[in-house]
């Protein structure tokens, strides 16, 4: 406890949170978004902080992104996450 971490989600594990009361959500805007086959790619700014993340789901038809700076909410679960010490074994 109070130890700086690096926290690694994987992108799959990241989902538009919009009600779905995850305990880890934060807001978001849309770089851009890439069909790929059943996936889409999408690139996020994270708020002001300057920090992007790239998330992936299942084109299911029923979210549509679309890039230009669309404004979100994403998040995950925290058994999703693995917290890493900062150090080397965090940097690789």
């Amino acid at each position: 406890v109070g130890d700086e971490v690096f926290v690694f989600v994987r992108p799959e594990a990241l989902q538009f949170a919009s009600g779905l009361g995850l305990e880890n959500e934060f807001s978001a805007s849309v770089r851009h978004a890439e069909f790929e086959g059943n996936l889409w790619q999408v690139s996020l700014d994270i708020g002001q902080s300057g920090k992007r993340v790239k998330m992936s789901y299942v084109n299911d038809g029923q979210i549509a992104v679309h890039s230009g700076q669309q404004d979100v909410a994403i998040g995950f679960s925290e058994h999703s996450a693995i917290a890493l010490p900062k150090g080397p074994l965090a940097a690789q």
